[in-house]
């Protein structure tokens, strides 16, 4: 329900103002739809985008879900890193086609994990970062308002790929002991629904800034632990990780 609040949310905000142009067209004169000064429409569009994703659902958790609850699983995921490249076609003026490869790179909240359980002096924890990649397609908008400036919106559905954070932690004396536990990345089911501003540099370029949501809930099946020389692997048991990522992101797009 909070997912479906917050896209509810987002495309209130975005469509409220719908008065904006196509960013596709020559603005050199007129308002575009092949008429003005060179005035072509342009079909073909592409995009990169950079910007922070904000971890959501158990994804963004910080708590002892993993220790408490034997189907469910939480990333302790910090605010990270987001970039997407993306293209497509528009068949008419508003309405066309995308497909969007994206990435996001989320750090595993150390501290907070430590203090969370209680670890003492001596005792490290380190991890690297979760991974979780998108390769979606779907349908994407254009709306008109001003000469230089658009909406672009999309609702996009694929595959999201997740990789979980590897932890080591170590013990000091009498234990002396250190532990990697690892999980097979795994794929599931994603989709992303967002909008972007557009503000033209000239008739084919454009700067953008927008937001997005993703989500999907990748289920881990496969965790290898390590313990000293000794490693264990298990698998058959399902961890379900409801996965969300708020993108904020700055970049260009270009029409041809």
């Amino acid at each position: 329900m909070k997912k479906l609040n917050f896209l509810s949310a987002l495309f209130i905000l975005f469509f409220s103002t719908a008065l904006f142009s196509s960013p596709y067209y020559d603005y050199t004169g007129g308002h575009g739809h092949g008429h003005g000064k060179g005035g072509d429409n342009k079909k073909i569009f592409v995009g990169v985008g950079l910007g922070l994703g904000i971890p959501m659902g158990n994804f963004g958790k910080k708590d002892t879900l993993g220790h408490n609850d034997t189907t469910h699983i939480t990333g302790w995921a910090k605010p990270g890193f987001h970039f997407h490249v993306a293209g497509g076609y528009m068949f008419s003026d508003n309405v066309g086609a995308m497909i969007s490869i994206g990435g996001n790179m989320n750090g595993f909240d150390t501290k907070t994990y430590m203090t969370v359980y209680g670890y003492g002096s001596g005792s490290t924890v380190t991890a690297t970062s979760h991974y979780t990649g998108s390769y979606l397609v779907g349908p994407a908008f254009l709306f008109p308002a001003g000469d230089k400036i658009g909406i672009h919106a999309h609702v996009l559905v694929g595959l999201m790929t997740s990789k979980y954070s590897s932890v080591t932690e170590t013990l000091p004396a009498p234990f002396n002991v250190t532990s990697v536990s690892t999980f097979t990345p795994v794929k599931t089911f994603g989709y992303d629904a967002g909008a972007a501003l557009i503000i033209h540099a000239s008739d084919a370029l454009g700067i953008t800034i927008g937001a997005d949501y993703l989500g999907g809930t990748p289920k881990f099946t496969t965790e290898t632990y390590t313990i000293g020389s000794s490693t264990n692997s298990s698998s058959g048991h399902s961890l379900a990780m409801s996965t969300g990522l708020i993108n904020i992101t700055a970049g260009i797009m270009l029409g041809f």
